[in-house]
């Protein structure tokens, strides 16, 4: 905890040098935010996170363009924590755009539009990949880690990481790697993950 706080320091005054000489509108400044939002997200200040990314954005569009890849990256993880806070218009909507964005720039082969395609409502998704977007399961509160520790919802996250269930892993995602675009269920004390099947298959027996 102490070094996200630094981290977070730094950050600031970082923010302090770069935004009188260069400007809100630079790369630098946009990149800092960003940065700042992914320390809240570890400290599970998702509020702030989400006033970060907005203000990356803000950052990036007028430096990059409304269509630059970068700006997709932002979108998706500002759709994430709407995903976390059961905003599943907001997070649809920001799936949406950035899903666009990855395909214009690559086509529906591309790897970061390939994470979003379970979790989008356009029509020209394929028919195979299911269009609702998961969220947390209602009245689970008492799923916790195995040292007791509640896990919270994080939603769909283009980040690896694998599943430490106990168990045989549901979804057969316990390798590295195996996990990208699937909904993930984490107590950060103990960097203990769960995907929601195990997540469901846990409450239920």
């Amino acid at each position: 905890l102490g070094q996200l706080d630094k981290a977070l320091e730094t950050y600031e005054k970082a923010l302090e040098i770069y935004i009188p000489a260069l400007g809100k509108r630079h790369v630098s400044v946009a990149n800092t935010y960003g940065n700042m939002g992914l320390v809240y997200e570890k400290l599970g200040q998702n509020e702030k996170a989400l006033d970060m990314y907005q203000k990356e954005l803000e950052s990036t569009i007028p430096a990059l363009g409304n269509r630059h890849k970068t700006v997709g990256q932002i979108k998706q993880r500002i759709g994430t924590i709407y995903h976390i806070f059961g905003d599943m218009k907001e997070a649809r909507k920001h799936y949406d755009q950035a899903f666009d964005i990855f395909v214009a720039d690559n086509g529906e082969d591309d790897a970061a539009a390939k994470i979003l395609a379970p979790f989008v409502t356009k029509s020209n998704v394929s028919s195979s990949q299911p269009n609702l977007a998961p969220g947390p399961l209602p009245g689970l509160g008492h799923i916790r880690c195995p040292k007791g520790h509640p896990l919270r919802f994080l939603g769909l996250l283009p980040r690896c990481w694998s599943c430490d269930s106990q168990q045989l892993c549901s979804r057969g995602a316990g390798a590295y790697g195996q996990t990208i675009g699937v909904p993930r269920y984490r107590c950060d004390q103990c960097d203990y993950d769960l995907c929601d099947r195990c997540f469901e298959r846990d409450a239920r027996e």
